[in-house]
């Protein structure tokens, strides 16, 4: 066991157990919000660009439309 402890890098995995519990419920949280935001940005970003797609193939063709009755 003092062998363990002389490897740098258990030192810090023993603060992170004794610290475990309040920095786990900060990350989860914040985690949380931002796959949430990312979730909606991401979501209405789609949203507007089939939109804009539908839009301008609906334009399309009916310009396509107009040259053929023409």
């Amino acid at each position: 066991m003092l062998a363990c402890k002389n490897i740098p890098g258990t030192e810090l995995s023993t603060v992170a157990e004794h610290s475990h519990s309040p920095f786990t419920g900060i990350g989860v949280a914040v985690d949380v919000i931002l796959m949430t935001g990312l979730t909606l940005i991401v979501g209405f970003a789609v949203f507007v660009l089939e939109g804009l797609f539908s839009i301008s193939f609906l334009f399309f063709m009916g310009q396509q439309h107009d040259t053929h009755l023409q």
